[in-house]
């Protein structure tokens, strides 16, 4: 009898863990999101314009140590192109950068007078289950 409460007690844990696992990844990326940012304090320094263009460089403060896949930038529902004007070949695999305060670019904007009313996430690989996005710039 004492073997069948113990098979009941595994099965009963399995059933949870398997029934939970859709919330955490339906929630964990979330929760990481508001409470967890790879970023924050984005300014915008040297901005000027470049004909069409729009030319600037960034600083931030990165928290956490997450490999950098990427920053999009958008105005409303179209995504903006966002050209590095040069490449950081410093870093080991120059793409991650450490943390603390960091300054990048610059970055080219087409056919932009300015950032105003502008939005830019960053997406980071943190652990293997999600990409971690941030919210990185509200213009």
């Amino acid at each position: 009898m004492a073997r069948t409460g113990w098979i009941t007690r595994a099965s009963v844990t399995v059933a949870f863990s398997m029934a939970l696992t859709p919330a955490v990844f339906a929630l964990g990326p979330k929760v990481e999101r508001a409470f967890f940012p790879v970023v924050e304090g984005a300014e915008l320094l040297a901005p000027e314009r470049l004909g069409p263009d729009y030319r600037f460089r960034l600083r931030f403060r990165k928290l956490r140590q997450c490999e950098f896949l990427g920053l999009s930038w958008f105005d409303g529902e179209r995504r903006l192109t966002l050209e590095p004007e040069r490449v950081d070949r410093s870093l080991p695999d120059g793409r991650t950068l450490p943390t603390g305060d960091r300054q990048v670019g610059p970055f080219r904007v087409r056919e932009r007078d300015g950032l105003t009313g502008t939005r830019a996430f960053t997406l980071h690989r943190c652990h293997p289950l999600w990409v971690t996005i941030t919210d990185f710039w509200r213009g």
